[in-house]
């Protein structure tokens, strides 16, 4: 999928044709593969970041079976970032603007 232009289901194609039985859907490069793919068609469309509720309904419609630890595998290997407004952490106070 870091091919421009290729699209999740060729990239399948191409791993099973490459791996045979060894590739599968619940392979963790294919969750990682297809959730940076979703990051980078956002990023396309203007998004900076995507809710992680939205990113990981929009995996599982891609036929990622765990979602969630497709999404913490990418994190764990550096290949996206994750950030939390401090408006959503519970007890944060906003900061208040100098002046």
């Amino acid at each position: 999928l870091r091919v421009g232009g290729v699209r999740p289901e060729q990239a399948d194609g191409f791993a099973r044709a490459l791996l045979g039985a060894q590739c599968g859907p619940d392979d963790e490069r294919r969750g990682r593969a297809v959730t940076v793919w979703l990051l980078e068609q956002a990023a396309l469309a203007g998004h900076t970041a995507l809710e992680l509720p939205r990113l990981t309904a929009t995996l599982a419609q891609r036929g990622v079976p765990d979602p969630d630890a497709a999404v913490q595998g990418t994190l764990a290997e550096g290949e996206a970032l994750a950030f939390q407004d401090a408006l959503d952490v519970p007890g944060a106070r906003p900061e208040r603007a100098a002046g």
